[in-house]
């Protein structure tokens, strides 16, 4: 069985002690490090790339995204991602550990809240302005992570919260802008997604994640088409297919022990499953991906 490779931020490092990030610009990083991203690869850390110049496709845990000018991504632990990119491509990456964020909640827990939507990320758009502020702070962060200047990780953090901000900041002004009930309903579903996330690999039933929100299965699927145009069903469904693929490509077990740990004890019916929802066998989908 194939399996992806998890790189860790020490393998981007060859001259910095600390392990909490690594910043470099996008053409620098694909031709020091192509050993370690041709192929499907994961991270045990946070990545932001944007792309200033160039085009391309960019897979994000077995969905497809647009490249281009202004393209920006975020790559959260665990998710699967290739690429293909033009020979122009150029920008900016960083990584980053959680430690980052541990006196910047505010930040992090903006960050989560769009992580489990996932209504906006890890896809945007910020438009690329050579001279604009964006552009400069990335500019800046390069800098500063080739210098060893006085309290670098501290003002390396600041500078990657300003980026955050910058990214966020329209996320959310446009959030408080809709009404009350539309606030509630994020609410409630950052709430379901939460539990999904704990639980999806035994619970599979809307009824049982309305209950521990003590909400009705109807209202629950109320809330998951307003908010994400799907039926609470259909998203717990995704979130264990997406598990499913994730350990085709990455683990050890054989089709069998992947059904029974997504909690189907008949392979033949997780199987149906799995066809019914991406149009094909889990031991097709291994040969297409392979």
């Amino acid at each position: 069985m194939n399996t992806v490779n998890t790189l860790h931020i020490g393998q981007f490092q060859q001259f910095e002690s600390s392990h909490e990030f690594y910043v470099n610009t996008l053409r620098g990083h694909l031709n020091s490090f192509h050993q370690y991203i041709e192929k499907p690869h994961r991270h045990a850390f946070t990545v932001v790339v944007y792309f200033t110049h160039g085009t391309g496709t960019h897979d994000i845990d077995f969905v497809q995204y647009k490249v281009e000018p202004g393209s920006l991504f975020i790559l959260y632990p665990g998710q699967i991602h290739s690429w293909e990119l033009s020979a122009d491509c150029d920008g900016y990456i960083f990584f980053h550990s959680n430690l980052l964020f541990d006196e910047r909640q505010l930040i992090y827990n903006q960050l989560q809240k769009f992580r489990i939507q996932q209504l906006f990320l890890p896809s945007l758009f910020i438009p690329f302005v050579p001279d604009g502020h964006f552009h400069r702070l990335w500019q800046q962060l390069l800098l500063e992570y080739s210098s060893d200047g006085f309290w670098k990780n501290i003002y390396l953090a600041t500078l990657i919260t300003q980026i955050y901000i910058e990214i966020l900041r329209p996320l959310v002004k446009n959030q408080m802008g809709t009404g009350k009930t539309q606030r509630t309903y994020q609410q409630w579903y950052r709430q379901f997604e939460n539990l999904l996330e704990e639980n999806f690999k035994k619970e599979k039933s809307v009824a049982a994640y309305a209950a521990k929100m003590f909400l009705s299965p109807k209202h629950l699927n109320r809330i998951a088409n307003q908010i994400v145009g799907k039926s609470a069903s259909h998203i717990i469904l995704d979130r264990v297919i997406l598990e499913a693929k994730r350990m085709l490509v990455n683990s050890s077990k054989n089709l069998s022990e992947i059904a029974d740990w997504l909690g189907y004890e008949d392979y033949a019916y997780f199987s149906n499953v799995f066809k019914k929802n991406t149009g094909m066998t889990p031991s097709q989908f291994l040969k297409e991906i392979a």
